[in-house]
């Protein structure tokens, strides 16, 4: 049982780190909250950069070409050496690449992990540089280079640049590997203007290169694969050679001697040498002449072995859609190009736990959990770069990006894996700092999630939470327009969608006083001491604002216990038996409620309770949680559900115990009421224990003794039941179980998620292997 319990953990945390992925005195205002400078955030950045490099992600990227690409790759199947690396924004794919090409050994050895020069592409539209536009900055000098309007070629230009970039490199390598970094603000203007300079001196030979070079009788070429061969021998060969030897053996990976990193490829796939729609001339994109360019190389025997890799948040650096066979085939047909990379680090910044309930609370801790970027801002500003980056600069309630945008950073949304949804899931990655999982090359599907981020969980409700008209705006469009659209959420998700959803908006309610004009009047954080922290609510507070009404009784006890969530998301596996005291640590320090896997018995959704002092040290005896179960028929839930409902046995040191705790029934697809009139039946009971023929599974959460446990059940979906949606903007919830109730007023299958919910998560086998190994946990 104890290794069962490990493992659990194990799984839970891997989940996190892999992706699958509150209480003060005065009321927060927008003054406590503060977008950076320019020049503050550049030093920000630059510190981030220059630390030492955390996690592995670096050697994992490397081992996969040593051991991965490089042995599946087949020049008559792929086309090229060239990897995409998609992900979403801030999630370090720029800095994997600087470490990659850091001497890893004295300088007199001269070795990196793996030779690399990275070209960056961002584009700007004056002289001015800000890095709140985007990072890590564009490279000037080649991003005018590659401009429309050129006499010649994108084949021309990409091959042009390419051996002049070659020759410069081979010349900067005899000495050492200067110039194979990228510029970064807050260094001295010396190695600022040395790349600057180095730079326009490689376009500037491209340039000559191309006035002297004799290059139109390539152009009668029948074939791209032909044009470009010669232009490569032309143009490129002898100093790809060169340079081949002067970095032969600095490589620590032997499949490998030079990676070409194109940041923000987007970008020159966007434009080509003439415009892209001129049927009238070659209108090739600069990215795919540059690609061309690179896989003649490879075709005509190079000597050593060169890789290309493109990053983009863009899929356009990955052909993902339908289209994707026509566009991807970057010659006549023949070719495909290789799958790209998802894996980068994630939860690298996280050491050990807080040792304080209240600690966990603080954003000097919850801006360490996530992509690494957050861990750069200070905690005054990260709430709002983490609003900038959600919503693109600002929230818009009408766009349905942004609508999916802010509810699946606060509740558990499970979009939609069909075909017809791809675009959503790419917007959601490219725009909205959604998590890339999967591509799927032969079908096409992609695989995204929020995973559990609790600086954006805390910049979405903040965000929602300053304006009324937005937060009612946000949940009354997502409850019309996405919620009731079967091909953006998984079939089977919508009772448990909205369940989650009003429990989100009561947890918001209870950091909000009495509404004052266009203002919540929210302490949904709060400053503490020079920091800012997430207000802790109590059960009882939780309680009054999602039912209204709680018993007498009951105020004592849940007055004293508190919960920390911001969130939910989804547990990676079934709860069986007693769970690790540590998931529910995990989940008070993330501030993350737990969605329960798909078929867990029982119950659907688990959140952690404490019973402690916040600002003493933890104690593992004092943590509980609140069991939820969903019901979305239209038959009322049956007394035995209510009776059975309760939650499994939590291991300390060694010890199963069953602590008292809370359940909630939410029975949201009846009308019915309680004999007496009401919607809501409470009372404080043991579980009523199934018998010995019931699934071991379920007989797994119960012991010989029960505790007592304080249950509510609530039927409804209504602001009679749930007093707080109407001010939320959700007074619209019954509307979907109404339709639904007309559509189809026997069919099991539009109200259980039991008979379909399966469908929601996909783990591949590799995720699978690696929620077993029980050696992935850090502490």
């Amino acid at each position: 049982m104890a290794r069962y319990a490990h493992r659990l953990l194990t799984s839970i945390k891997v989940y996190f780190l892999r992706g699958h992925s509150r209480d003060s005195s005065s009321p927060s205002s927008k003054s406590e909250i503060t977008i950076f400078s320019s020049e503050l955030k550049a030093q920000f950045l630059h510190a981030a950069f220059s630390h030492t490099y955390q996690g592995d992600a670096d050697k994992r990227f490397c081992e996969a070409i040593e051991h991965g690409y490089s042995k599946w790759y087949n020049a008559s199947i792929h086309y090229g050496r060239v990897i995409a690396m998609v992900q979403g924004s801030s999630t370090g794919k720029s800095r994997l690449h600087y470490r990659v090409g850091e001497t890893v050994r004295p300088m007199i050895e001269r070795l990196s992990l793996i030779p690399t020069f990275t070209l960056c592409f961002r584009y700007y539209r004056d002289e001015t540089i800000d890095p709140s536009k985007g990072w890590p900055y564009g490279d000037r000098p080649v991003v005018e280079f590659f401009m429309p309007g050129s006499k010649y070629t994108s084949e021309q230009m990409a091959a042009a640049f390419l051996g002049q970039l070659y020759k410069a490199l081979a010349e900067e390598a005899q000495s050492g590997v200067g110039c194979f970094t990228h510029l970064a603000p807050g260094v001295d203007e010396n190695t600022v203007n040395k790349r600057r300079t180095f730079l326009a001196s490689v376009c500037r030979e491209a340039r000559q290169v191309l006035a002297e070079s004799r290059l139109s009788p390539i152009l009668s070429e029948p074939t791209s694969s032909l044009r470009c061969t010669k232009l490569y021998t032309t143009l490129v060969a002898q100093y790809a050679e060169v340079l081949g030897e002067t970095l032969d053996s600095r490589s620590l990976y032997s499949s490998v001697n030079f990676l070409l990193v194109i940041d923000e490829c987007a970008e020159l796939n966007k434009r080509g040498a003439q415009a892209l729609n001129d049927t009238k001339a070659d209108s090739t994109s600069f990215l795919t002449a540059l690609r061309r360019i690179f896989k003649a190389g490879e075709d005509m025997g190079a000597g050593k072995t060169f890789w290309m890799v493109l990053l983009d948040t863009h899929g356009e650096a990955h052909p993902v859609t339908d289209k994707r066979a026509s566009s991807a085939r970057l010659a006549e047909g023949t070719h495909d190009p290789l799958p790209p990379w998802i894996d980068l680090g994630f939860d690298v910044n996280l050491d050990t736990l807080p040792t304080k309930p209240r600690d966990a609370l603080q954003l000097e801790w919850l801006k360490k959990c996530g992509r690494p970027y957050w861990h750069t801002l200070s905690n005054a500003g990260a709430v709002d770069e983490g609003a900038q980056k959600l919503f693109c600069g600002r929230v818009n309630a009408s766009d349905e990006n942004h609508i999916i945008a802010a509810v699946s950073r606060r509740i558990y949304l499970p979009l939609s894996h069909d075909s017809s949804n791809t675009r959503v899931h790419l917007t959601a990655v490219e725009r909205h700092m959604r998590y890339m999982q999967s591509i799927g090359w032969e079908d096409g599907v992609v695989t995204t999630a929020a995973i559990s981020e609790p600086v954006l969980s805390i910049a979405a409700a903040y965000t929602m939470l300053r304006d009324p008209s937005t937060y009612k705006g946000i949940i009354r469009r997502f409850v019309d327009s996405v919620v009731v659209n079967e091909h953006i959420i998984e079939r089977g998700w919508v009772g448990e969608t909205l369940a989650a959803l009003t429990l989100i908006i009561a947890r918001d309610a209870a950091t909000c006083g009495p509404l004052a004009g266009n203002t919540y009047n929210c302490t949904f954080l709060a400053p503490r001491t020079g920091n800012v922290m997430v207000r802790p609510i109590t059960v009882d507070t939780f309680f009054q604002k999602l039912l209204g009404t709680t018993p007498h009784d009951f105020k004592t006890w849940a007055g004293a216990a508190y919960l920390s969530f911001t969130h939910i998301d989804l547990l990676p596996e079934i709860l069986s038996g007693p769970i690790p005291v540590s998931l529910l640590r995990y989940g008070w320090c993330r501030g993350v409620a737990f969605h329960c896997a798909a078929n867990q018995p029982i119950y659907n959704i688990i959140i952690p309770i404490y019973l402690g002092e916040l600002d003493a040290p933890f104690d593992d005896s004092l943590f509980t949680y609140l069991i939820i179960q969903i019901k979305a028929k239209t038959t009322a839930a049956a007394k035995s559900h209510l009776e059975a409902l309760t939650g499994p046995p939590i291991n300390v040191d060694g010890h199963s115990h069953k602590p008292e705790h809370v359940v909630l029934l939410m029975d949201l697809g009846t009308n019915s009421k309680f004999q007496g009139g009401q919607l809501i039946r409470m009372g404080r009971e043991p579980a009523v224990v199934p018998n010995k023929q019931t699934n071991a599974t379920v007989l797994s959460h119960y012991t010989n003794s029960e505790p007592t446990r304080w249950l509510f059940h609530a039927r409804g979906a209504t602001k009679a039941t749930y007093p707080s949606i109407t001010s939320f903007g959700a007074d619209n919830i019954s509307k979907v179980f109404n339709l639904r109730r007309q559509e189809n007023e026997n069919n099991e299958n539009s109200h259980g998620i039991d008979a379909v919910r399966e469908a929601a998560v996909r783990w591949s086998s590799e995720t699978k292997n690696a929620l077993m190994n029980e050696n992935f946990v850090h502490y």
